[in-house]
């Protein structure tokens, strides 16, 4: 999940239109050549097995994200010490009222989130590891702990650039892969869970934002 940062925030808190579109531009970018790539592979091939069992898959999705939620995030914040200081909730409460073109850049921004469990499943938990598949256990291995570090370190502005507090990213990354492993290898399994966890983390961000619209002091 892509969170605005440095010169991303005006004073107030809020993205501004300037950073969301330097955001928004790659990841669409991104999200489209993955959608292009692998269209007519992967995408197509794994949805028509995922949807044959698309309820007993969503709640797998649904119970997967709530693991990364309700166990994963605060255990290793708490054991790193970091504390995400800028949620949203936390961050706008008891501020000014604000108008919908105050916020309308921070409702873009939460869009971005949506789009990155496209190509950050295609790109660290498939195209990146599936080729050593059926390689020797311990090349597969080492490979994907090579992936998933890489899936901890592009979250780097989601932790200010602390080095430190990658883990987290790191171990949900870790997490994704046995999803991965334990759903088949079906790479929607992937994408559904990790937009289950996206997903959360943007009505979030726009429901802080609306209450303080209409109930900010």
């Amino acid at each position: 999940m892509l969170k605005l940062t440095g010169n991303a925030q005006s004073t107030t808190g809020l993205a501004t239109w300037s950073a969301t579109i330097a955001a928004l531009v790659p990841a669409t970018i991104l999200l489209l050549v993955s959608i292009f790539y692998w269209s007519d592979g992967i995408l197509r091939r794994d949805w028509q097995i995922w949807r044959q069992h698309w309820v007993k898959n969503v709640m797998w999705a649904l119970l997967a994200g709530i693991i990364m939620m309700g166990v994963l995030v605060p255990l290793t914040k708490a054991l790193t010490g970091f504390l995400d200081t800028g949620d949203f909730a936390i961050k706008y409460s008891g501020a000014s009222a604000l108008s919908f073109s105050d916020v309308a850049p921070t409702f873009l921004s939460a869009i971005v989130g949506l789009f990155a469990p496209f190509y950050e499943e295609i790109v660290f938990h498939h195209a990146i590891t599936e080729p050593f598949r059926n390689k020797a256990k311990w090349v597969y291995v080492l490979i994907s702990i090579f992936a998933n570090i890489m899936f901890g370190v592009v979250h780097i502005n989601n932790v200010n650039g602390h080095w430190s507090s990658l883990i987290m990213y790191i171990v949900m990354g870790v997490w994704l892969q046995l999803v991965y492993i334990w759903g088949g290898r079906n790479i929607w399994q992937n994408i559904m869970t990790h937009m289950v966890y996206n997903g959360s983390i943007s009505l979030l961000m726009i429901f802080s934002v609306i209450i303080t619209m209409f109930f900010g002091k």
